[in-house]
């Protein structure tokens, strides 16, 4: 006997029913599981599909590709060998994690010849106790590029390296660098020198560069035909150190 076509659709549409749990679907046919999972025989808190393929994942935009990360969370992008990545205090930042001794002056001084010389400005001392230890990349900003992960000992090391010390009076070094980045701030002398110092020590402790550094460096470094240090012509002295800042 045949059964009614009405009958047959109902009876159809039951049999879904009965194998199908319950919880709406999107317009893929798909969506998660929150109660009872195991009942239906489905993964809880997961996204499956019932008899629909799920919807393929947006094509990111073009400025996302450019400034994307990579699948293992680093950014893709690099200038000159760094990272190219805003700053991030991972963790906070003091001070005492970054010491140094202010005996370290003697060293910075034999490295330019004897001389207690401020490179940024081209001013010749006439005593360290008119200078203060620069550091060009600044502690903080250190900190916040990538340093913030980094044990206390690589910090230390880092404050303490005379790739990144030079001399400047206490109104250059406190005031008008302090921790600005090359965005923000170049000195009037020594840029090439100064330029290019930053990124070899940032490249040594796999430091990142901002997007703002990263321009302002570049455009000194495309003009420079040296990036040698230039020393004026002071008065040699042997300095006499000053007690350690630090034990």
């Amino acid at each position: 006997m045949r059964l009614p076509m009405m009958i047959l659709v109902a009876l159809a549409a039951g049999a879904l029913n009965i194998e199908a749990h319950p919880g709406r679907t999107a317009a893929d046919g798909c969506h998660y599981c929150r109660t009872n999972c195991a009942k239906w025989g489905v993964p809880a808190n997961k996204r499956h599909c019932h008899g629909a393929t799920p919807a393929k994942p947006r094509a990111k935009a073009k400025s996302e590709a450019i400034i994307g990360v990579a699948k293992d969370d680093k950014p893709a992008v690099t200038w000159r060998g760094l990272v190219v990545a805003a700053e991030d205090r991972c963790s906070p930042y003091r001070a005492a994690n970054y010491s140094y001794s202010q005996s370290v002056e003697g060293r910075i001084v034999a490295s330019m010849g004897g001389k207690a010389y401020g490179p940024y400005t081209g001013r010749c001392f006439n005593s360290i106790r008119e200078t203060d230890i620069e550091h060009m990349v600044a502690r903080s900003e250190a900190h916040d590029s990538g340093l913030c992960a980094a044990d206390v000992g690589t910090r230390k090391r880092f404050a303490r390296d005379l790739d990144n010390l030079t001399l400047a009076s206490p109104t250059v070094n406190r005031h008008r660098k302090s921790d600005k980045d090359a965005a923000d701030w170049l000195p009037a002398e020594n840029k090439c020198w100064f330029a290019d110092r930053v990124v070899a020590v940032k490249r040594k402790y796999g430091l990142t560069v901002d997007r703002r550094e990263a321009a302002a460096l570049e455009r000194v470094l495309t003009g420079c035909t040296s990036t040698a240090l230039v020393v004026g012509e002071c008065a040699r002295f042997e300095p006499k150190l000053r007690r350690p800042a630090y034990p």
